[in-house]
C-alpha cells in the first residue's frame, strides 16, 4: 500500500529548510542526503512556477511567495 501522505514530502522538506534557514542542516535533521534535499525543493518550486527559497542570503529565506506557502 502506498504512504497516502508522500505527496506531502516535498512540502515537509521545504518547510525544515525554511525553518533551518540551510539545506545542510535541514538534510541531517531529515536524515536526508543534501543533494535529495535540494532537488526536492527545486522540484516542488519548478512544479509551481515559482522560487520558494532565496538561496543568495545565510541564512536561506523563504521569498514572499514562500512565506505565502507557509
Amino acid at each position: 500500500m502506498a504512504d497516502p501522505f508522500s505527496s506531502l514530502r516535498p512540502w515537509r522538506i521545504f518547510l525544515r529548510v525554511a525553518d533551518c534557514g540551510s539545506v545542510s542542516r535541514a538534510s541531517l535533521e531529515l536524515d536526508a542526503d543534501a543533494a535529495y534535499v535540494s532537488r526536492t525543493v527545486a522540484a516542488l518550486e519548478r512544479d509551481l512556477g515559482v522560487r520558494l527559497l532565496d538561496r543568495a542570503v545565510r541564512p536561506i529565506v523563504p521569498t514572499p511567495e514562500g512565506r505565502a506557502v507557509i
